[in-house]
This record gives C-alpha cells, sequence and structure tokens, in this order.
C-alpha cells in the first residue's frame, strides 16, 4: 500500500453505554388548589380601609344632602333621600374610633343587607377586589369593631376590616342613649 491510497478505518466496536442507576423521581409537591375568590368593594374611612361583599353594596353616591337627627342612636348621622328612598346615614366612627373619622368628602356607599340599606359615609372607594376566602382571618381584637367586621384581610399595603352588611345594621339598631334619670330623693 501506498501512502496516497486511502487508508482504511480502523474498526471499533460500540460499546453500549454505562447504564445509570436508576432512581425514582421524587414527586412533585402537590400543588394547593387556589383558594375561591369572593369580589368585595374596597374603600377608605379617614385611615382604614374597609371592604363589603359586593352583594351587599349597591351603588358609591356623592353630593347627597343629610338631614341630621338629634338624639340618633349610635352611629347614626341622619338620614338621605336617594331618589325617593330615604336611607339612613351611618359612620363607622362608633366602633372603630377617631381612625374612622369621615374627612370632608360627601361621598356614601349604600349598603343593602337582607332586610333594609344605608348610606354609609365614606371617603374614597377604591376598587371591586376578589378577596381569597383563605386570606381572610378573624379580627385579633375582640370588642365593639368584631360586631360589625368580624375579619380581617391582611395585606402588605395595610390591614383591610371586611364588614358584615346585616351586623353593621343590627348594630345601628342598638337603643338610643338615655338620658341620666334624677334619683328619687
Amino acid at each position: 500500500m501506498s501512502d496516497d491510497e486511502p487508508q482504511p478505518e480502523p474498526v471499533t466496536e460500540a460499546m453500549p453505554p454505562a447504564a445509570e442507576p436508576v432512581t425514582e423521581a421524587t414527586p412533585a409537591p402537590p400543588v394547593p388548589a387556589p383558594s375561591p375568590t369572593l369580589p368585595h368593594a374596597l374603600f377608605e374611612v379617614g385611615s382604614l380601609q374597609f371592604a363589603l361583599p359586593i352583594g351587599s353594596v349597591g351603588e358609591v353616591v356623592s353630593e347627597m344632602s343629610m338631614t341630621r337627627l338629634p338624639h340618633a342612636s349610635q352611629g347614626l348621622l341622619g338620614v338621605v333621600n336617594l331618589r325617593g328612598e330615604i336611607l339612613p346615614a351611618a359612620s363607622l366612627e362608633p366602633w372603630f374610633g377617631d381612625a374612622a373619622t369621615p374627612g370632608p368628602a360627601n361621598l356614601f356607599l349604600v349598603v343593602r343587607a337582607t332586610s333594609h340599606a344605608i348610606a354609609l359615609r365614606i371617603d374614597r372607594f377604591e376598587q371591586v377586589a376578589p378577596v381569597p376566602q383563605n386570606a381572610l382571618h378573624p379580627d385579633a381584637e375582640a370588642g365593639l369593631r368584631a360586631q360589625v367586621a368580624p375579619q380581617v384581610w391582611r395585606r402588605p399595603s395595610g390591614d383591610v376590616h371586611c364588614l358584615s352588611a346585616d351586623a353593621l345594621l343590627e348594630a345601628l339598631k342598638m337603643k338610643k342613649p338615655q338620658p341620666e334619670e334624677n334619683p328619687v330623693a
């Protein structure tokens, strides 16, 4: 054979690849099912944020004139006329203190409960947002505010007090303050 002739390629036997040990794959942890959500209307009063299930919200109304009621029950500011429907106008201040004192905005959220409706004085309507059911927690601060807002939605931007329309209406039915009685001498 001369150097000019092509050389035959050496024959090599193909070796099967080394078998890797078989290990069972670790199953991925189950993905939790997303929590059901319930749409809530989010709004502010004073320095606090609140939410109501959207099914309890009628509408947001601005520039309604309110007639004050003397000796009204706690939380009741007066009454408003919403296109011929007379509604009690209420404030959240008795349950949340000065932090829920409404500002100068003349804005009302019409809250419809099982039996009645009220016009709740608010400062700003934010949005309608889906609230995950597993994100609602009982309010740790028992007391008056738990009467009307039994749950809290903890968000990075701050707690949102979740109101119950029926509980709010029930709390407004409280008896008006009675004048002190003079003891008979």
